[in-house]
């Protein structure tokens, strides 16, 4: 994929899986949240259960569903 150095991802099909520091990707997640009203530290809290859950291969509870979230809660 152009832009993305080949030590970020594996390019699998149709998917890249990336390499992301989990603490960024709580940042990143914690604003998704915020930006549609969610308070905070339900926010962080919400951030963390999905970033935990991607550490542990639990891909359908981890980031992935994130903009589902984000979208029944706007």
């Amino acid at each position: 994929t152009a832009g993305i150095p080949p030590e970020a991802g594996v390019n699998e099909g149709r998917f890249q899986k990336m390499i992301i520091n989990p603490a960024e990707w709580r940042e990143i997640c914690t604003k998704l949240f915020t930006t549609v009203g969610v308070p905070e530290e339900d926010a962080r809290t919400a951030a963390e259960a999905a970033v935990n859950a991607d550490i542990r291969g639990v891909a359908s509870h981890g980031t992935a569903r994130l903009l589902v979230y984000r979208e029944r809660r706007s």
